[in-house]
């Protein structure tokens, strides 16, 4: 199973990073890397999420830099759904306020403690039951 950065509440990886490059916006709670703050490749925001969500590249630079899903805010900005969800054939991803997610759903989803054990991150995440789709 994939699972992507899942936007935390309380993301181990904000307070992992000894740059400050790793922040939560106000408006979509979604947890974004600033890229005018170096990353000087440590791992530790990766080592810090219970996902590994944290990926680190070489991007046209001597060492790798850390990126992670910015639940392409670009298009949530501009009222559009993340590519992931627009692309997915079978309309098995679903974006937005968790708590509006859970009151649409609320017959039909099963909050997942996965992660938990490496400290309570307050994932924004559900899972559909088997067999519901959205």
């Amino acid at each position: 199973m994939n699972i992507s950065c899942n936007h935390c509440s309380k993301p181990a990886c904000i307070d992992a990073c000894p740059t400050g490059r790793i922040y939560k916006e106000d408006t979509y709670g979604i947890v974004l890397a600033n890229e005018e703050i170096p990353c000087i490749s440590c791992g530790r925001c990766q080592k810090a999420c219970p996902w590994e969500a944290p990926q680190f590249y070489t991007i046209l630079k001597e060492r790798p830099v850390m990126v992670k899903c910015d639940l392409c805010m670009e298009r949530i900005v501009t009222g559009l759904k993340p590519a992931c969800v627009a692309a997915c054939p079978m309309r098995a991803l679903e974006a937005g306020e968790l708590k509006g997610l859970k009151e649409r759903h609320s017959e039909d989803y099963t909050e997942q403690a996965i992660g938990l054990e490496r400290g309570n991150t307050d994932p924004n995440i559900i899972f559909r039951k088997r067999g519901n789709t959205f």
